[in-house]
């Protein structure tokens, strides 16, 4: 300790408010080492498993089928963090996400989509990449 400075004690003391909850981000591709390693995830004790999910980095049905057989293994919540590319009728690219879904066997609690174009940064004064309103997005998801 520093000259002069005061001795910190931790202690027990009441409860105060609660943390939020613990998420952990996997990828398709770490989902294999994830399963290797339950008992390590299960000794971080995250309440989420955040599921990343990109077809535009060529994400597909084994990507889901993957994520699905970490649900499966692993009990927290479930979100799909879904990049849509953004590129058609958005109606058909969610309504083919959630027919992949449901034929992978993937129990989710929650999909969050993101516009592919959103993962860019958009320096000040520059024109913003072209993209639907975000509203329309969230209502096709």
């Amino acid at each position: 300790a520093a000259a002069g400075a005061e001795l910190v004690r931790v202690g027990p003391g009441e409860a105060g408010s609660k943390l939020p909850e613990l998420g952990v981000v996997i990828y398709p591709e770490d989902v294999e080492a994830a399963l290797g390693k339950l008992p390590l995830l299960s000794q971080l004790g995250p309440q989420q498993l955040l599921l990343d999910y990109d077809p535009t980095r060529g994400h597909g049905l084994d990507a889901l089928r993957a994520h699905a057989a970490l649900a499966s293994a692993f009990s927290a919540a479930t979100t799909l963090e879904c990049v849509v590319a953004c590129d058609g009728d958005l109606d058909a690219e969610l309504s083919a996400v959630a027919a992949m879904v449901r034929q992978a066997g993937l129990r989710l609690d929650a999909i969050a989509v993101s516009p592919s174009v959103d993962r860019q940064s958009t320096p000040p004064g520059s024109a913003w990449p072209a993209c639907p309103a975000l509203e329309d997005v969230y209502a096709a998801a």
